[in-house]
């Protein structure tokens, strides 16, 4: 006997599930629409490469995977840039003192934690997104809205990343380590026909999958099953 989960009763021999996933304002983060590039703002030249990523600064966020790779990209291109998107009361022993004893400090930039166009402005001053493990939401909103933004994201294969990135179509996923990190960000830096063309393709597949009103539809339709049964019993 198993339950119905959407019906609300026991169906014998499988459980009816539906996976509904978390909705984001696509049209917040639609490339089109008319928000500057947060480049000159943060300093960061109009020309150069950017590694970006936006996570609470908590170690078990990897960001020791995260700062190695980004200081391995900075020794390849002596133009390069990282920016790092978040907050977190630990954020100097896990992030700041690290990129000062790599000598790094002029290169990595920290805005904190911005909100509305802000946000949206220094989230385009990116080419490349990384994000290493979702956080204590799970749903990985800020990957969402990266590829939503038209950014080539890299992901590390852990929990629903890889559910949200389609490996060499939406994105690139890699297997966590350095290595996998470091390799997939010199891909993307050194083939900008490659970065481009996965960031389209992101956007659009955000736009598809993620849009309000037909995840509103959706709710609605799953709820009409719930209610629908329990009514007729009534």
């Amino acid at each position: 006997m198993a339950f119905n989960a959407v019906a609300g009763t026991e169906v014998v021999g499988m459980a009816n599930v539906r996976v509904i996933e978390p909705a984001i304002d696509t049209n917040r983060f639609d490339p089109a629409r008319a928000v500057a590039d947060g480049r000159a703002k943060l300093g960061i030249p109009a020309d150069a490469f950017v590694l970006g990523i936006v996570a609470r600064v908590q170690a078990r966020r990897r960001f020791d995977v995260f700062l190695e790779a980004a200081r391995r990209l900075c020794q390849r291109d002596s133009r390069a840039r990282v920016v790092i998107l978040g907050g977190g009361t630990n954020q100097y022993e896990v992030a700041r003192r690290p990129v000062e004893e790599m000598g790094l400090a002029d290169r990595i930039t920290f805005p904190g934690v911005l909100r509305a166009d802000e946000y949206v402005s220094a989230l385009r001053t990116f080419d490349v997104k990384a994000y290493m493990v979702p956080g204590t939401d799970g749903t990985c909103r800020a990957v969402k809205e990266a590829m939503c933004s038209g950014i080539a994201v890299v992901v590390a294969n852990v929990g629903m990343l890889s559910e949200l990135v389609t490996h060499e179509k939406t994105g690139l996923v890699f297997d966590g380590s350095v290595e996998g990190l470091d390799e997939a960000i010199e891909r993307l830096r050194a083939n900008a026909n490659e970065r481009k063309a996965l960031g389209a393709a992101a956007s659009r597949d955000a736009m598809d999958r993620w849009q309000r009103e037909p995840m509103r539809l959706r709710y609605e339709d799953a709820y009409a099953e719930l209610v629908g049964p329990m009514a007729s019993r009534s």
